[in-house]
């Protein structure tokens, strides 16, 4: 996933923090018990399946935003299908507040932490293993999501019109399709326990961006200190994504059939500028 996650705290980063996280590459080759989390394969399918696995146990630590959720729950009122649904961020509040929820991720290692979850809220939620690239559930829905900036982690304009193509597919003739992006980049930084060993995580991501192929790159860091500060281990994880150029997913989605209702710049639904913080999409057929 994409999006921005949500610190501990949002207090000032403490002398130790700031001495492992900056300058934070000029060291990366030269801390001991280094962990590089990267797609473990050339072929993009393999990527994106496997891709996550590599942070299942810390992913719900720090992706535990919820600045989206007051709009999902405002948008999703009787039946839903969300593609990219990962360990069920969005898909367990929708669930509690009775919306019927059919969650697709591609990841079965994400997928398993949902389950767990679900069964933990007591909600039943139906669970999908498929690619939003090419999944077929022989039935069409009245909405369909894909939140938390996700379609962004598609990077090839052939598997975005591929994912567009078969929302149009699943999705009724008055349903609705609602996506987010990024539309501003920032540096983020936090400080996190591990959920298992309890010791401090230091959180770190840095983004690149090459304007040729308009394809980013984020370096998320996670390094794991023990109570005298010493560092115990270190995790980098490299996940790229798309930055649409304006006007670019407008006509991609025309391309695919898909007709434009609403653009916000916000969960508040102000109107998008320059300055706004994201690009969420209100499509129909």
């Amino acid at each position: 996933m994409v999006g921005v996650p949500k610190p501990e705290t949002s207090r000032p980063l403490d002398a130790i923090t700031a001495a492992t996280l900056n300058p934070l590459f000029p060291r990366l080759l030269l801390l001991p018990k280094e962990t590089f989390l990267t797609s473990p394969s050339n072929n993009p399918s393999m990527n994106y399946k496997h891709k996550y696995s590599v942070v299942k146990d810390l992913y719900d630590t720090y992706v535990n935003a919820d600045y989206d959720l007051k709009f999902w729950l405002k948008e999703c009122k009787k039946e839903v299908l969300e593609l990219t649904a990962g360990t069920g961020r969005v898909t367990i509040p929708l669930a509690k507040a009775g919306v019927k929820v059919t969650a697709l991720d591609i990841s079965k290692e994400l997928l398993s932490n949902l389950k767990a979850k679900a069964k933990k809220a007591k909600v039943k939620i139906n669970t999908i293993e498929a690619d939003m690239r090419t999944f077929s559930l022989k039935r069409k829905f009245p909405l369909i999501i894909i939140p938390f900036q996700s379609i962004q982690e598609l990077t090839n304009p052939e598997d975005q019109e591929a994912c567009l193509r078969q929302v149009k597919k699943h999705l009724e003739d008055n349903g609705r399709f609602i996506v987010t992006m990024h539309n501003r980049e920032k540096r983020i930084m936090g400080k996190y326990v591990h959920p298992k060993s309890s010791k401090k995580i230091f959180f770190s991501a840095k983004r690149t961006f090459n304007q040729k192929t308009q394809v980013g790159t984020a370096f998320q860091t996670y390094e794991e200190y023990g109570k005298k500060g010493n560092l115990i281990s270190k995790k980098i994880f490299k996940n790229n994504y798309y930055v649409f150029r304006k006007g670019e997913f407008e006509s991609l989605a025309e391309k695919c059939g898909l007709k434009i209702k609403n653009i916000y710049g916000d969960y508040s639904k102000h109107r998008l500028n320059e300055n706004s913080p994201f690009r969420i999409f209100e499509l129909t057929k």
